[in-house]
């Protein structure tokens, strides 16, 4: 499964958004393989049924989605085909909140990105909290 990192995101933000994901990758949770490109085709704000997966920290995501002074970090959406034992997921997005709140490795009064994004990544999966 191949995500596109939003050239909006910064750059150094990239080796968590991949750690995040790639926790659903080993033994005890092999949910799926994970590859990752900047997408050079993903606009700041992306969110639906497009056949990209995306990830995107978006420096607007009060004006977009109108979720401002919440507390939200951030959301998820799987976009799905079929029913019953065909049923499955098709697309799948990631948008974090990059307005209200600054990325990075959890120090220094940043979010910790890689688990936002691992909890994220629950949510395509089917998981709920």
């Amino acid at each position: 499964m191949t995500y596109q990192i939003s050239d909006s995101t910064q750059a150094s933000l990239d080796s968590y958004i991949v750690a995040g994901m790639n926790r659903w990758t080993g033994a005890d949770a092999a949910m799926a393989d994970f590859t990752f490109t900047r997408g050079a085709n993903t606009a700041v704000w992306e969110f639906g049924n497009d056949n990209i997966n995306l990830v995107n920290i978006d420096s607007d995501f009060c004006a977009h989605t109108g979720y401002c002074g919440m507390g939200i970090l951030g959301f998820s959406g799987t976009f799905t085909t079929g029913s019953g034992a065909s049923y499955r997921a098709a697309e799948s997005d990631i948008i974090l909140n990059g307005e209200e709140f600054s990325w990075g490795d959890g120090t220094g009064g940043t979010e910790y990105t890689e688990a936002v994004i691992a909890h994220e990544a629950g949510h395509s999966a089917g998981l709920s909290h």
